[in-house]
């Protein structure tokens, strides 16, 4: 078995444009690869820190009287009732980012279909199937959102608003699109291939 340190040997009958678009093609998806995992191990964090502190876990009564009570020592604390109806600011924000990613690669899964349509290299397995797969579960992914909290899991507050922060960036996503498109004098839509 070779070892990974050494570099890989490339055939010297593949051009060297080839060469240089699969040394980009591997950089990028390792770089993706490792977004996916700093990603999840993130998720991961957040969603302990919100199992420990989130909801329920907000400190009791009895805890918050405990505390020092100065003109800004207690500050911001309320009644447990109160602290524990606020919406969990770790998991909405975590769930709007996951709600991106799910965006993020059923848009991937959409453009792969699109781009091999007829391509001389077309395989259905890769090129179809697979990605119609990813597009199918990322949606089920985002409509959890919507559905999940009405079957008990958690509460409406923290999807919901997750979902406001994302039609938000979208928005503002859209509007600066549309401007800078304007401002380059590119169209916004290509209407025809020249």
């Amino acid at each position: 078995m070779p070892s990974l340190a050494k570099p890989i040997a490339v055939k010297r009958t593949i051009p060297t444009a080839m060469r240089t678009s699969w040394t980009d093609t591997t950089i990028r998806t390792i770089r993706q690869t490792l977004l996916a995992l700093r990603s999840s191990i993130f998720l991961r964090i957040n969603f302990a820190v919100s199992m420990a502190f989130g909801d329920a876990g907000a400190p009791t009564d009895a805890a918050i009287q405990g505390l020092p009570h100065g003109l800004f020592s207690s500050f911001g604390y309320s009644t447990h009732d109160k602290m524990a109806a606020l919406p969990n600011s770790l998991l909405t924000i975590t769930l709007a980012s996951n709600f991106g990613t799910f965006l993020l690669y059923g848009l991937s899964c959409i453009i792969c279909v699109v781009a091999y349509h007829n391509h001389p290299n077309f395989s259905a397995m890769r090129h179809f199937l697979i990605p119609i797969f990813g597009v199918v579960a990322n949606l089920a992914c985002m409509a959890f959102y919507i559905i999940g909290p009405f079957m008990g899991y958690g509460t409406k507050m923290e999807p919901l608003l997750a979902l406001g922060i994302a039609a938000v960036w979208a928005i503002y996503g859209g509007i600066y699109f549309l401007r800078s498109s304007k401002a380059t004098g590119r169209a916004t839509l290509v209407t025809s291939r020249t």
